[in-house]
């Protein structure tokens, strides 16, 4: 691609262009070509015919922005995009003793506009040639020219900026121009060998992965010493074993025997601080040096109340104090409350792993609540089903406030 003298190359490739074909009229043999500001261009005492050709704005080309175009890259290497550019240029003719006796700034525009439109592309080859001594230009994307119109409030606008009386001109957009970017490109190194194996691809006859998928966890909420069943895809393999994760901890858990192919079972262990909370869960199968994990699916641990159930507790100074046993342990920088009926009470975040929960209770009516303690938004059960469709809360999950 072209490096950062592509604007000069196509600027340059403009002018040549137009000198060739214009220096060739007998009438317009006397043309001086410049590229400078219009309020400059004409310099005192130049009464010859002149055309000046000036760059007055740029702009970014979208269409060209995000694609990758680079020789320095090889298939699957990624190089950053390259710095597309439209340009936009002024045609400026001045005549001959300023058009005094014929109009020949008409005669040098007349001619100038015919050359463009019979040229209206820039090959890399005429980029080259208008700049020898840049060999780096290789602009891979031909320059295409085009007319541009302006209405009177563009030109108007256009040539107060200038600063300098309006003239009879035209503009032309160059699109596209191509600088490369100096950033490094990414490149991987070769591929020595396909597979832990070498073997390569394997192919198999359905359209499942060949890894690790978690479909379903059964229950995906449950307690301490609960068994899990996970239900997926491939969960076989020489070692097997689950893996739970929260918070940025990971527990690797072993599975129960019967582990097959589409089901693999554990427990939750009481011994390796599991606090409660939800979990992701997935298994990891394969052999001792190449192991696979699966997808993540979330488990809830619930937290249980290990006090003796149901409570009593009197109103004493406007409120009451609960004071329960959990488990698991509720961890630090876990979040605790305790629920009586739809009302929430927070208790305090605890600096080590503890058991022992205090809450302080106030302005409650004496009643029957329904007790719930919830850890990191995970209750503690209080629903049974005695009668497959007729669940209920638990009876013994209650807090009787007298007076």
């Amino acid at each position: 691609m072209s490096n950062s003298a592509a604007i000069a190359a196509v600027t340059a490739s403009l002018r040549n262009v137009l000198a060739e074909s214009i220096s060739q009229d007998p009438e317009l043999a006397d043309t001086i070509f410049t590229m400078q500001s219009p309020d400059i261009a004409r310099g005192e005492g130049v009464n010859a015919n002149q055309l000046n050709l000036f760059l007055f704005r740029t702009e970014v080309n979208a269409a060209w922005s995000n694609t990758q175009i680079s020789d320095r890259t090889r298939p699957g290497e990624e190089a950053p995009p390259p710095l597309a550019l439209t340009l936009f240029y002024l045609l400026v003719p001045y005549g001959r003793d300023n058009d005094a006796q014929r109009p020949f700034s008409h005669l040098l525009l007349g001619r100038a506009m015919s050359v463009l439109h019979d040229n209206p592309i820039l090959t890399p080859e005429t980029l080259r040639a208008s700049v020898p001594e840049l060999s780096a230009i290789r602009q891979i994307e031909r320059v295409r020219l085009t007319l541009q119109p302006m209405n009177l409030d563009d030109l108007s606008k256009l040539w107060s900026g200038f600063q300098t009386q309006y003239r009879l001109s035209a503009t032309y957009q160059a699109s596209v121009i191509l600088i490369e970017s100096n950033r490094p490109v990414r490149a991987a190194l070769p591929v020595l060998r396909r597979g832990p194996t070498g073997g390569g691809v394997v192919t198999q006859t359905d359209a499942s992965p060949r890894m690790p998928i978690l479909t379903a966890v059964e229950p995906n909420a449950a307690g301490i010493g609960d068994g899990i069943i996970l239900h997926g895809l491939h969960l076989a393999g020489e070692r097997v074993l689950v893996r739970l994760t929260r918070e940025g901890q990971t527990w690797e858990l072993p599975v129960a025997e019967g582990a097959s192919v589409d089901r693999v079972g554990f427990s939750i262990p009481s011994d390796r601080g599991l606090g409660a909370g939800v979990h992701g869960v997935a298994v990891v199968a394969g052999t001792a040096d190449h192991m696979i994990a699966s997808n993540t699916l979330a488990l809830a641990i619930m937290p249980r109340i290990t006090s003796k159930l149901p409570m009593t507790a009197r109103i004493r100074s406007g409120g009451i104090v609960v004071d329960l046993e959990v488990s698991p342990p509720v961890q630090p920088s876990q979040f605790v409350s305790l629920l009586l009926g739809s009302r929430e009470v927070r208790g305090s975040q605890p600096q080590a792993a503890q058991s022992r929960l205090h809450f302080a209770v106030r302005g409650i009516e004496p009643g029957v609540y329904v007790l719930r303690v919830r850890v990191d938004g995970v209750d503690t059960p209080i629903i049974r089903k005695p009668d497959r469709d007729h669940p209920e809360f638990d009876p013994t999950a209650r807090l009787t406030v007298t007076s």
